[in-house]
């Protein structure tokens, strides 16, 4: 979806690449980071993913929404907040193998 999001924008020439990210997103995206590296314990790390993934899963409602109603103006405002959901997504998955290396 993210990158289906991308080619659309292009084809109606939105450069999808404009970065226009309000800070409280970028402060909690931090902070969400930051429980990340802390985490010590599968369990939490779970809850941290499971959230990650619902935050995910809106914005990929939302650009079928926006599409279907063929709004081109809003999708380039979250697609930076995907990218980096989509990068939370990857961190999640290396502190859980460094958690699973250090239990065993």
């Amino acid at each position: 979806p993210y990158l289906r999001a991308r080619l659309l924008l292009r084809t109606v020439e939105f450069d999808p690449n404009v970065r226009t990210m309000d800070t409280e997103f970028l402060t909690d995206m931090m902070d969400f980071n930051d429980k990340i590296e802390l985490c010590e314990g599968p369990e939490t790390l779970d809850i941290l993913r499971i959230t990650n993934e619902e935050a995910i899963g809106e914005l990929y409602a939302q650009f079928e929404m926006l599409f279907i109603q063929d709004d081109y103006k809003q999708p380039p405002k979250h697609l930076p907040k995907l990218s980096f959901l989509l990068q939370t997504r990857e961190r999640i998955e290396v502190q859980n193998e460094a958690i699973i290396r250090t239990s065993d």
